[in-house]
């Protein structure tokens, strides 16, 4: 399956801050962001499943929160 593309504004220092890390691992900043949003994804997961099982059950936004960041423990 193709990627899908997206439009990210940081600010410069953060930029900065990818840029070096990017030299260091003698890759593009875009290949570095790629590594950060791929270690995140089993977070996003996890908050994805929490929110989708209490979503119906109007549960408050931060106890889901609370809820899906325990998993990550």
């Amino acid at each position: 399956m193709a990627r899908k593309r997206i439009a990210l504004s940081i600010d410069p220092e953060y930029h900065e801050l990818l840029s070096k890390l990017a030299e260091y691992q003698k890759k593009t900043v875009t290949g570095v962001v790629t590594d950060f949003l791929d270690a995140s994804r089993p977070a996003a997961e996890s908050y994805v499943n929490c929110f989708s099982k209490n979503w119906k059950k109007g549960v408050d936004q931060k106890r889901n929160i609370k809820e899906s960041s325990s998993f990550l423990v």
